[in-house]
């Protein structure tokens, strides 16, 4: 008996009951409909309209996001760096706060211990993506899994040289089993055939599972069945009223009439009244027959009010500002104009973070551990906030930074990218000595009313005293 054996059977003890009889009790007293699993949720994005509008949306900001690379260097043009040093970018490099991982970027580059790389073999990987479509279509459908069912794949093609050439987005569902050990494989069962992927080809991205966060991961739609199911059903419950649905409109009836006189009776009333001839024309019969009105009223079932409130849960669970979908009923200027910076920061960044420090640890220090994977920030009011604080302190930047953040590139003259513009009459000035105080010039001493004005004395005359 096993420490799990000996946990249920203290349990059972302690409620006092067989553990047959609670467990056919609690099967019993349940009752559930069927959860959307991992392919259904999936399947979902084809057919589910809110679904595809918050989760397309999302993806689409994410994958749009330039990336950047930059590397660490102890100094200008050397390679090694000190096993503090190395600790201490890598610490940096799998950063999730950005705000703090911006900050430090500027202090380094300033230092000259990080500059930027503009080519490189990574950045062309996540840019080429694969034959079948590009890059950003890749992080798209990486996205997409990752808010759908919370993991997704990304197999690593290599060349001759064993770098990665091509990345090709795998769906959670061909995934069938995880590495256990270092050095297993992932086995991939897809269409085409079933293989075995070598855990350091395969960029496996999830989001644990509170209850098991070594397995298999979960994503909001996971938590969101229910819903997505309720607004389905609705939407499926209208359509089938327009298409009749298997039951008529009316029923008619009458007493003692047999079944010729029943048919008899329908082939007249369709003859009759089933064409434009018929339309607001009475039926007169000779007998006694009852007809019933079968119909639905869809203003107190309130579906439109139901599916309302479905498409508000999908929004605020995954949340996505209102506005960002035209939905205006509750808002405002100010909640409109901040609707883009909500976005940015609390949906598109976090996203991003989470991605970054993924391909950090996966994908880019298979390269070369000094270098560091970023992204251009989405949030727009980052930069509006750096232009104000250049803005109230003009001097203490220089061109190049005043041009950095008008999106233009440094002056080619170093001299002039390195001066900066003294706020008092505009004067542009290379160094800030230049713009030391000159001495205060020799004036007379003032004077003072009831005494008599003294004139200076010139210098020769003084010369002249002393001799």
């Amino acid at each position: 008996m096993n420490w799990r054996d000996n946990v249920a059977a203290w349990v059972m003890r302690a409620v006092g009951a067989n553990p047959g009889t609670v467990l056919a009790t609690m099967l019993n007293n349940i009752v559930s409909t069927p959860r959307l699993g991992t392919a259904q949720l999936l399947q979902a994005y084809n057919t589910m309209p809110w679904l595809r509008a918050v989760v397309g949306r999302t993806s689409w900001m994410v994958a749009s996001a330039h990336w950047q690379l930059f590397v660490a260097t102890e100094k200008p043009n050397v390679k090694s760096l000190t096993p503090a040093k190395a600790r201490r970018y890598r610490a940096l490099a799998r950063s999730m706060n950005p705000q703090k991982r911006q900050m430090t970027y500027k202090a380094l580059r300033r230092s000259d211990s990080l500059r930027e790389i503009e080519q490189h073999p990574a950045l062309d990987l996540l840019d080429h993506g694969n034959d079948k479509f590009p890059g950003v279509v890749c992080v798209q459908v990486l996205q997409q899994h990752l808010d759908l069912v919370g993991e997704s794949g990304m197999l690593v093609e290599r060349n001759g040289l064993m770098t990665g050439s091509a990345l090709y987005p795998i769906p959670p569902t061909w995934v069938t089993e995880l590495p256990r050990n270092e050095g297993n494989f992932y086995l991939i069962v897809a269409p085409g055939g079933v293989m075995h992927v070598p855990k350091q080809d395969l960029i496996w991205l999830y989001h644990p599972n509170p209850a098991n966060p070594y397995d298999r991961g979960t994503g909001i739609g996971h938590a969101l069945g229910d819903e997505l199911e309720t607004d389905e059903y609705a939407a499926k419950h209208l359509k089938a009223w327009f298409r009749n649905r298997a039951r008529p409109d009316i029923l008619i009836h009458g007493e003692s009439l047999s079944m010729d006189n029943v048919k008899r009776l329908s082939e007249d009333w369709m003859t009759k009244l089933s064409n434009a001839s018929g339309f607001n024309k009475p039926y007169f019969i000779n007998r006694k027959i009852t007809v019933d009105v079968l119909s639905q009223n869809f203003k107190d079932m309130e579906l439109s009010t139901l599916r309302k409130d479905e498409r508000d849960i999908f929004i605020h669970v995954y949340g996505m500002p209102p506005e960002i979908f035209g939905i205006i009923e509750n808002s405002n200027r100010a909640t409109i104009d901040a609707a883009d910076y909500l976005m940015g920061r609390y949906i598109v960044v976090p996203r991003l973070e989470f991605m970054r420090v993924m391909l950090q640890t996966q994908l880019i220090e298979q390269f070369d551990e000094r270098l560091i994977l970023d992204y251009v920030s989405p949030v727009q009011e980052d930069r509006e906030y750096e232009l104000k604080v250049m803005t109230a302190k003009p001097a203490a930047f220089t061109v190049d930074e005043w041009r950095e953040q008008g999106g233009k590139k440094s002056e080619d003259d170093e001299r002039v990218g390195g001066g900066r513009f003294v706020p008092f009459n505009e004067t542009f000035v290379e160094t800030l000595e230049e713009e030391e105080a000159p001495p205060p010039p020799d004036l007379p001493p003032p004077v003072v009313p009831g005494t008599p004005a003294v004139a200076p004395v010139p210098a020769d005359a003084e010369a002249f005293l002393e001799d």
